[in-house]
């Protein structure tokens, strides 16, 4: 049982902590996925959109017709449908070079709030949650500058003399500890697919 409120906070920091990694690590998919949730929601149909949906409803209906028809015996009722048909479609080509447009647009405003949130939660919660340390070195000396890196922000504060440091100031924070830990597990399937698949091996020319 947490008995004071510095354990509480502690505990605290830590959820935050794991959270702000998972937000790292999955958040910009999250993001990006509700983001365009709530474009289709709150942004208007367009007119090259609505257009478009409407030429793919009149070729389905022609198409429908024309698998009724023979082209032999219904060969003037067949050709006006193919030739409506034709045009109905260099119309939704002219359409669609107007939507890949359009959603370029869309897709890079969605990927550059979705890079702003995620960055933004990620770089407030490593600051927010600087003080919780994962493991302590023996001395500043191991693994150094490496050890600064490890420990950040306050270890990069200390290496550029930002933050004043001690004989004992040499960690590895919670925060970069979970990161690299995600990061090599999501990487390991990969890996491991990598060294069991099989190196093929050339085949020798039939004429030699």
């Amino acid at each position: 049982m947490v008995r004071d409120c510095a354990s509480l906070d502690d505990f605290y920091r830590v959820c935050v902590c794991v959270t702000a990694v998972l937000v790292l690590a999955f958040g910009y998919d999250v993001f990006q996925k509700i983001l365009r949730l709530i474009c289709s929601l709150v942004l208007p149909e367009t007119q090259a959109q609505k257009r478009s949906r409407e030429i793919k409803a009149e070729m389905d209906v022609l198409k429908m017709e024309m698998a009724e028809l023979s082209p032999r015996d219904d060969f003037a009722k067949y050709f006006k449908r193919d030739r409506m048909l034709n045009k109905l479609r260099d119309q939704l080509a002219e359409i669609s070079s107007t939507e890949v447009k359009e959603n370029v647009l869309r897709s890079a405003f969605i990927t550059a709030v979705a890079r702003v949130l995620t960055a933004s939660i990620g770089i407030s919660s490593m600051w927010w949650t600087s003080d919780v340390k994962f493991y302590r070195f023996s001395s500043p000396d191991t693994c150094w500058p490496l050890c600064n890196v490890m420990d950040m922000p306050e270890g990069l504060g200390r290496m550029f003399g930002y933050r004043e440091s001690s004989d004992t100031d040499a960690y590895i924070s919670l925060f970069v500890f979970l990161n690299l830990l995600t990061r090599v597990c999501r990487r390991l399937p990969k890996l491991i697919q990598g060294v069991r698949t099989p190196i093929p091996v050339a085949e020798k020319s039939k004429s030699q």
